[in-house]
């Protein structure tokens, strides 16, 4: 896949899942988060399956706007048999996540995204049964 600079993600990936670090701090306002959403989707553009982990390491704030674009990526993905994994979520980020029920503590419950406490184990949780 050809190189492409983002404003908001680094891309890189690991055992074929698109690794996508959001550098954006505060996932709000209108042009921030469509920015967000076009760049995730034209990351994972090449993949025939667009497994995806979000790496929000550096994420601080989100709000409804950012939980819809994640969503709305997620959709992307799910479109072509892929899913989405968060991982290395602060704790404020995660009690909204959690509390607008699109991650669960319970891996059992139906949620939008799969969590995890960092990149590999979420890498590990897209990567088919052995």
């Amino acid at each position: 896949m050809p190189s492409r600079e983002y404003r908001w993600i680094r891309r890189d990936t690991d055992r074929g899942v698109a690794v996508l670090r959001i550098t954006l701090r505060e996932l709000h306002g209108d042009e921030p988060t469509d920015v967000l959403h076009d760049e995730l989707c034209a990351a994972v553009g090449g993949l025939p399956v667009p497994n995806a982990v979000l790496d929000c390491r550096d994420v601080t704030c989100v709000t409804s706007l950012g939980i819809a674009a994640l969503l709305k990526f997620r959709n992307h993905c799910k479109q072509t048999g892929g899913h989405v994994a968060l991982c290395n979520l602060a704790p404020m980020v995660m009690e909204v996540f959690v509390a607008t029920k699109v991650v669960s503590p319970d891996a059992d419950d139906d949620v939008p995204f799969l969590i995890a406490p960092d990149t590999s184990a979420a890498v590990a949780k897209l990567l088919p049964p052995t």
